[in-house]
């Protein structure tokens, strides 16, 4: 006679079923019947979408033990299926996990044993051992992998991988589970709030999961424009909520917010004039360095842009799609060409071109954002930005040209500016200085500053004093306002980045005196 074994579970074991990769029942039965444990030690809980193939379905119904569940929903995305997962579960540990990861004979022993000696973690994570198959699947494993070993090796928050994240009930409810509205970031959502709670998520090495990585152009760019969209939507509409403060701002919204169509037609003549000073220099057409073109195919592009931002707006998604394409292509190349460095190039700018895309599709969509920006009242007479107050206050300075931050170490935060960029300062009467302090990644020479302009004068070079690593200048300031200070530079190629880069910014720094 069956015995409900649910009272005695020691975890619930949730498995979306989107995104299987193939890998589901294979994934079901190991976790199901290849476990060294007790078997009535844990449930499976099984969420599937709408449209899951029948005889996959059949298969994996099939596999489940009496008590684990099997549960559909109308999504087809995995978030919303495993936060519904998460719900009906009848355990006090959740272990979240993907349909393509395949589970090792002692994965829920070792998983309860961790959990059981560091009971003072609210959760943790585990890396995962990969399973590759083609060029593409191994590239993505490389990058993937290596960015989840950081995360999880280092001091900061983001420990949150739901590829195998253990958490405990009260923790991930108090935390507000996987919001799932904000697609794939919903992960990165519940590291932040996790942490803004106090609540310890830790890392442990065990690799008890085998993480099937797909090599799939058009499954890696849904989930990548998703987690994208994902992401814009929260810092847009939930700014004022306290795990905002974790994640950098985003250029396109706070552009899109903030700025005029003035603003960037100002931007484009600021970048007309670098091409113009880079074609003087010298700088060929094209040439070939680590796979990318450089430099001034790269700086009629980025006029284009400019252009496109500044007279005709609607176009700008258009044109992140064609960019997108063209990444796409060199990929598709290197990949038949077995050019491993030029995969790995190609594969960061398509990345880098569906996050673009999807953030310009997000405000296409949501026309209705912008609005006047509600500036500061408050004009200290002595300040400072730094690029990591967008992840603690919000700075006191706007920017329209920059990329988003970039950290050297733990230490050091930098936010690199395009190769022309504008600074709003909130300035007091009087006579101010002005900083702009950069890493040692660069040395500006005299002749690779080409133009500097106070609230839409030119500022002379004679005015202006030039170290290695800073410049100074000083400007009269009629009253208390905001004043813009823009800067051109040529552009610096720094190895392994494929952007048009300007100047590594460490610091921006005022001081006003009547």
């Amino acid at each position: 006679m069956y015995t409900d074994p649910r009272p005695k579970l020691g975890a619930s074991i949730l498995i979306p079923l989107e995104f299987h990769r193939g890998q589901a029942v294979a994934c079901i039965k190991a976790w199901a019947y290849e476990q060294d444990c007790a078997a009535e030690s844990y449930e499976l809980i099984v969420c599937a979408p709408d449209g899951l193939d029948p005889e996959t379905e059949r298969e994996i119904r099939q596999s489940l033990r009496p008590w684990d569940r099997f549960l559909k929903e109308s999504s087809r995305h995995d978030m919303p299926l495993v936060a519904a997962a998460a719900r009906q579960s009848a355990s006090d540990l959740l272990i979240f996990t993907e349909s393509h990861c395949l589970p090792g004979t002692n994965a829920v022993s070792t998983l309860l044993q961790v959990a059981e000696h560091n009971r003072n973690w609210a959760g943790f994570s585990c890396p995962t051992m990969p399973v590759v198959h083609n060029t593409l699947s191994r590239i993505e494993a490389e990058i993937y992998g290596s960015h989840i070993q950081r995360e999880l090796e280092s001091d900061g928050w983001l420990k949150v991988m739901d590829q195998c994240f253990v958490v405990r009930r009260e923790a991930y409810s108090a935390a507000g589970g996987f919001r799932h509205e904000f697609g794939h970031f919903a992960e990165w959502l519940l590291a932040a709030e996790m942490h803004r709670l106090g609540l310890v998520v830790g890392m442990h090495p065990t690799r008890v999961l085998r993480h099937y990585y797909v090599g799939d152009m058009a499954e890696l760019e849904a989930f990548t424009l998703d987690f994208a969209y994902g992401q814009i939507k929260y810092m847009a509409e939930c700014r004022s909520e306290p795990a905002s403060r974790y994640f950098s701002d985003i250029p396109e919204l706070d552009e899109f917010l903030q700025r005029k169509r003035k603003d960037y037609r100002h931007l484009f003549g600021l970048k007309a004039r670098v091409l113009r000073a880079a074609t003087v220099h010298g700088l060929p057409w094209q040439t070939r360095q680590e796979g990318r073109s450089l430099p001034l195919r790269s700086l009629w592009y980025a006029c284009v842009e400019a252009a496109v931002q500044a007279w005709l707006p609607w176009a700008a998604e258009r044109l992140a799609e064609k960019k997108v394409r063209r990444a796409e292509r060199r990929l598709s190349k290197a990949i038949d060409e077995r050019d491993m460095l030029g995969v790995r190039n190609a594969f960061v700018a398509w990345f880098a071109g569906l996050v673009a895309l999807s953030r310009q599709r997000f405000l296409r969509a949501n026309r209705g954002l912008r609005e006047t920006f509600s500036r500061s009242d408050d004009f200290p007479a002595v300040g400072v930005w730094l690029p990591q107050g967008a992840a603690l206050d919000r700075p006191a300075v706007e920017l329209l040209g920059f990329y988003e931050s970039d950290k050297i170490s733990d230490e050091v935060q930098i936010r690199w500016s395009h190769t022309a960029a504008s600074v709003w300062l909130p300035l007091g009467h009087g006579r101010s200085t002005l900083v702009v302090e950069w890493h040692e990644t660069r040395v500006l020479r005299p002749d690779e500053l080409l133009r500097i302009e106070f609230n839409g004068a030119h500022v002379p070079p004679a005015a202006v004093k030039l170290e290695a690593h800073r410049l100074i200048l000083e400007a009269d300031v009629a009253g208390k306002g905001w004043y813009r200070l823009d800067l051109s530079v040529l552009p610096f190629l720094a190895a392994g980045d494929q952007r048009l880069l300007g100047l590594p910014v460490t610091a921006i720094r005022w001081q006003s005196s009547v």
